[in-house]
């Protein structure tokens, strides 16, 4: 495989810090369009906050991810980022693609797979969580436009029955040929909801 599913850059980096990935459906790749483009040069600039009770996006902060280079090291083609696309802030990090893993580097983490099931340990409580790609497309809006995307949508269960925040879930929406449009996703020690969405992109 070799761009059609780098596109799925849906990282709850707050869950796969943990994950430990346990079963996994194989899809083909031809199964989803082009969903972003990793050639040198394109660039997503985004805007982070979160969402206050009374539904509203309360902004924090602007961001921006642009492919710097391609480099081949240790036997994989890595892609070089300035920024991420996940909730975290970086100023660099590197991406290979794997059959239908996503992965980071050097850290090994597993930032995407089409369908897969894990557990996390997070604030000592037991979660577990699952992520599939819905295969219809909706319309998404955002301030760089309406997009057709599909939705890497996860949910998280707590398996205490002490948690206080229920069942969660996360969607984290890409578009043919753009990328990653938009994430909302619940911290898990908290319950509050954090939103990523997409202001603009281009080549520099």
């Amino acid at each position: 495989m070799s761009r059609t599913l780098m596109s799925f850059f849906g990282v709850i980096l707050f869950i796969l810090f943990f994950q430990s990935c346990c079963e996994d459906e194989v899809i083909e790749p031809e199964e989803f369009p082009r969903l972003i483009n990793l050639e040198v040069g394109n660039f997503w600039v985004y805007e982070y906050g979160f969402i206050s009770d009374d539904g509203e996006f309360v902004y924090s902060r602007t961001d921006s991810v642009v492919v710097m280079n391609e480099i081949f090291e240790v036997g994989v083609q890595l892609y070089e980022l300035s920024g991420s696309f996940g909730f975290e802030t970086s100023e660099k990090s590197y991406v290979y693609d794997s059959l239908n893993y996503l992965i980071a580097y050097p850290s090994r983490e597993i930032l995407f797979t089409t369908d897969t099931s894990y557990v996390a340990t997070i604030d000592n409580a037991l979660i577990f969580g699952e992520q599939k790609v819905e295969r219809e497309e909706g319309q998404i809006n955002v301030p760089a436009g309406d997009f057709n995307t599909y939705n890497y949508k996860g949910t998280f269960t707590a398996k205490d029955p002490d948690y206080p925040h229920g069942e969660l879930e996360s969607n984290v929406y890409y578009s043919n040929e753009v990328g990653l449009i938009k994430m909302d996703a619940p911290f898990v020690s908290n319950g509050n909801v954090v939103e990523k969405r997409l202001l603009s992109f281009g080549k520099i």
